[in-house]
């Protein structure tokens, strides 16, 4: 077992012991430098072997690598080195076996690096559908949208990427239409002028409910009027018969009475008289009427069934002053009763019924009665109903457009752009439906202005020098094109100034610097402002005059604002309706529109009221009541049926027909009543809430007959299911949004509706009557604010005039079109007290003669040409030097001065010193002279910087 175990680990250290060999020679990719590689006898080999040019790059596109290699010229190759064992461990033991080469083999190794290749072409790629958003529309055909993201962008000619949103239809079934109604028009008259009456008002259906839209409300509403207590007039029955003549002829007296019905009240009519005498029997006594006998009956006018025989008889003496009657001329009576077979007899046609439908194809139906029932093999009766086609004319339909979409972006960041909304058709109008509204609304965004960056002109070129000599100024400036507005990049400086002609010379007139631009003449619309300066040193001995002392330029370039202006309003319009109230417009229209923040537009339309007259009322009277009873059983008679007024006419309407209609009956044979059957029980209520009706009927048994008593009603209606049907809540259209709560910075607007109908009943409840928006989300103005002024810089000049400065910073720059910000610099004139001024002097004059009596020296002199003032350096209006004359005067002494050391001022003129070497000492003679020197010098002040 231990021998076993052994030579397992033997095995498994000589693996390892190659292996790590192996790697230890390179025989494992990757590149490693020459010295290790091809060692052989302490020598590197490779590195006597140059290098091959580079492959081409690996790859097509973005990066690759190429390679190179040492050109061996031919040796073969070397397979690097080997061990035969490796290092292995026995016995407890470590031995390293040796290495073995090839006979004058070499492996060189080969050189890698990465190479740039033009970029590859990257393709878009996107990401999966997201799912698809709710349907825009409930019905009636909407739209729902998906979207899908970028993941990677396409690069260099790479594939375009899909289209990154999917919209399909969905909803495409019909909606359902509710009932529409128009507006109640005005209560009627009141039914009763006291003591409770009733007055109507009706509405009209504008859109009848389709698909199971909502059903219409009642289109009729009743109130109570005129409570007030009616005053009772007196009423009294109506009069009796007359009694008895007190003569039955020849002249006598009848009475008649009437009751008290309702006794007068609350100030009403008195009682008329309760009876009335006349007189009677005025006529001669009567004369009875006689006739003669009857005569033999004629034939039967029938053969079977009963027919009628009649006789006659004729009158002797005709009834006269009042005397009875003539009785009846004729006799008949039935014969021939024998049964005989009876046709059925229809009666005419009634008039069609309303169509079923106004347009789109309905059906109408006329009906007719059963005159005659057929009996004893009689022929049967016809159809007692006839329907046709009706109104088949295409129904309008009215156009139908989709939600507003979001406003798409602005056209302008700024200074005025447009941004536009659409909607789509959802119905086509047809037939002369309503037409389309506007499918696009266009409104104005980011009305704020521009920022407009300062623009200069280029520079002029120098002026003259401010002084011809003693150090001047000349300056260049340039103009500026276009001012900053609206926060834009402030103008850099308009003058350039550089120092000229410093040789010393007479003084000319100085100036301070400008004082600040006073306030601008006008607010806007281009005024005037002015800045000064004052003189330092006026010109004195010829120099230069002074220069003007006032700057005018222009100012507030920016447009006035300008006010909304609106031409006068046109002449109304025609009212829109003739009577009742109707409504009439005008408008104007804008001559000048408000510009730079001028006052806004006043309303452009105007309406109001018109026709509020009355309309004319056309009297309207209820249908015919059913004519009373015959005032004769048969034999001829007359009977009546009357009509009530239902709206009586006002407002100069048509006048009332005739309230009553007499006509003649019974003019046949005495009359045979109708008979009908028992009621049948009810059928189904038509409605199973809100108020239906169920009806039941009953059948003719027996028809009436030569005017005999009519048919009753053959149905009896009653009404059911009286219990409120549920009412959902309906709301009108949204109203325009009102004013922004905030003009920037994000503030919100609000629209509302109102109720029309509540919910009732346990209907719909009402939706939110409010909806608020965002509104005016630019940016508000930011005026700039700026830090407290620093101290004052140094003063420019010791004397004469300077300028000192000191400066601000912003702290808060100005942002959307917020107030620029104001000087960051202030520059204040200083040290005003007049230079020190050195005496100055003509051209000196010639030298004198040489003066041996003087020890050798000479003089010459000048005069003043400019007085020392201000404590400046006196003038010295001699000069004296040696002079030397052979074998006269002898000048030992040579002076050599060093070179002049600094000005005394670091800005503006003062003096500058050079002294000699050290003189001789054994000239005794140069002791007489000055050792030093001093003359004026000018140093050019820099800028002040503040």
């Amino acid at each position: 077992m231990r021998f076993v175990v052994l030579l397992t680990l033997i095995v498994v250290c000589m693996y390892i012991s190659s292996v790590y060999g192996r790697r230890r020679r390179g025989e494992y990719g990757g590149g490693h430098r020459d010295h290790d590689y091809g060692n052989h006898g302490g020598k590197n080999v490779c590195q006597k072997f140059s290098w091959s040019a580079w492959t081409k790059c690996s790859g097509s596109c973005g990066s690759g690598m190429q390679q190179r290699s040492r050109n061996l010229n031919g040796q073969p190759p070397f397979y690097g080195r080997r061990r035969r064992f490796g290092r292995i461990f026995w016995g407890g033991r470590r031995r390293r076996s040796r290495q073995k080469y090839g006979s004058g083999s070499v492996k060189c190794p080969i050189e890698k690096r990465r190479c740039a290749l033009p970029p590859c072409r990257v393709d878009c790629k996107v990401g999966p559908w997201s799912r698809f958003c709710p349907c825009s529309a409930s019905c009636g055909g909407g739209r729902k949208t998906r979207t899908r993201k970028i993941i990677t962008r396409p690069q260099h000619g790479g594939t375009r990427c899909p289209a990154l949103s999917d919209t399909q239809t969905c909803n495409n079934n019909i909606c359902s239409i509710d009932c529409k109604v128009g507006p109640w028009s005005k209560f009627g008259t009141c039914s009763a002028s006291c003591g409770g009456g009733r007055r109507f008002r009706t509405r009209k259906i504008i859109t009848r409910p389709q698909h199971g839209g909502t059903r219409c409300p009642a289109l009729s509403d009743t109130q109570s009027c005129n409570k007030n207590i009616c005053s009772i007039d007196c009423k009294v029955g109506p009069w009796s018969k007359f009694g008895r003549c007190s003569a039955s002829c020849g002249g006598g007296r009848k009475t008649r009475t009437r009751k008290i019905i309702t006794r007068p009240q609350h100030g009403g009519t008195r009682c008329p008289a309760l009876s009335d005498t006349q007189s009677c029997n005025n006529n001669n006594c009567p004369i009875d009427c006689r006739v003669g006998p009857w005569s033999k009956f004629g034939r039967c006018s029938a053969s079977c069934g009963g027919g009628r025989k009649t006789r006659t008889r004729k009158i002797i003496t005709r009834p006269q002053y009042g005397g009875t009657k003539c009785p009846a001329l004729t006799d008949t009576q039935t014969c021939n009763k024998n049964i005989c077979s009876i046709d059925c007899k229809v009666g005419p046609w009634s008039k069609f019924g309303r169509c079923s439908a106004s347009c789109g194809g309905g059906r109408k139906t006329r009906t007719r009665k059963i005159i005659t029932r057929p009996q004893h093999g009689g022929t049967r009766c016809p159809a007692l109903s006839d329907t046709q086609s009706c109104n088949n004319n295409n129904c309008p339909i009215d156009c139908r457009v989709g939600p507003w979409s979001k406003f798409g972006r602005c056209s302008a960041s700024c200074g005025g752009g447009r941004k536009t909304r659409t909607r789509k058709i959802i119905t086509r109008p047809q037939h002369g439906g309503t037409r389309c509204p506007a499918l696009s609304d266009t409104q104005s965004c980011n009305n704020n202005n521009c920022p407009i960056d300062c623009r200069v002109g280029p520079w002029s070129k120098f002026g003259s020098c401010s002084a011809s000599c003693g150090g001047g100024r000349k300056t260049r400036t340039r103009k500026i094109i276009t001012r900053p507005q609206h926060g834009g990049t402030r103008c850099p400086a308009l003058s350039d100034t550089q120092s000229c002609n410093n040789n010393i010379c007479q003084i000319d007139c100085r100036v301070g610097p400008w004082s600040k631009f006073g306030s601008c003449s006008a607010s806007c619309g281009g005024g005037r402002k002015t800045r000064t300066r004052k003189i330092i040193t006026r010109p004195q001995h010829g120099g230069t005059r002074c220069p003007a002392l006032s700057d005018t330029q222009s100012c507030n370039n920016n447009n006035c604002p300008i006010d909304c202006k609106v031409g006068p309003w046109s002449t109304f319009g025609p009212c829109s309706a003739s009577c009742g109230g109707g409504t009439k417009k005008r408008t104007r229209t804008v001559t000048t529109p408000a510009q730079h923040g001028g006052q806004a537009c006043p309303a452009l339309s105007d309406t109001q009221s018109c026709n509020n007259n009355n309309c004319p009322i056309n009297c309207q009277v209820g249908p015919w009541s059913t004519f009373g009873t015959c005032s004769a059983s048969c034999g001829g008679g007359t009977k009546t049926r009357s009509r009530t007024v239902t709206t009586p006419a006002q407002h100069g309407g048509q006048a009332c027909p005739a309230l009553s209609d007499t006509q003649s009956c019974n003019n046949n044979n005495c009359p045979i009543n109708c008979q009908v059957s028992q009621w049948t029980t009810f059928g189904l209520c038509s409605a199973s809430c809100g108020g239906g009706t169920k009806t039941r009927t009953r059948t003719v048994t027996t028809p009436e007959q030569y005017g005999g008593k009519k048919c009753p009603a053959l149905d009896d209606t009653q009404s059911c299911n009286n219990n409120n049907c549920p009412i959902d809540c309906q709301v009108c259209q949204w109203s325009t949004f009102g004013l922004c709560s905030a003009s920037c910075g994000g503030g919100t607007k609000t629209r509302s509706r109102t109720v029309t109908t509540p919910a009732q009943h346990g209907g719909q409840a009402c939706p939110a009557l409010t909806d608020t928006q965002s509104c005016n989300n630019n940016n508000c103005p930011i005026d700039c604010q700026v830090g407290q002024w620093t101290t004052f810089c140094p003063c420019s000049a010791s004397c004469g005039g300077g300028t000192k400065t000191r400066s601000r910073t912003v702290t808060t720059p100005a942002q959307h079109g917020g107030q620029a910000c104001p000087a960051l610099t202030d520059t204040q004139s200083c040290n005003n007290n007049n230079c020190p001024i050195d005496c100055q002097v003509n051209t000196w004059g010639e030298w004198g003669a040489c003066d041996t009596a003087n020890n050798c020296r000479r003089q010459r002199t000048t005069t003043v040409k400019i007085p020392a003032s201000n404590g400046g350096k006196p003038c010295n209006l001699t000069q004296v030097e040696d002079c030397q004359i052979p074998d006269v005067c002898d000048l030992e002494c040579e002076l050599q001065y060093k070179d002049w050391g600094p000005c005394s001022v670091t800005c503006g003129t003062g003096t500058r010193t050079r002294i000699t070497h050290e003189p001789n000492p054994n000239k005794s003679r140069c002791n007489q002279f000055s050792t030093t020197q001093t003359e004026a010098c000018t140093v050019e002040c820099a800028p002040s910087k503040g």
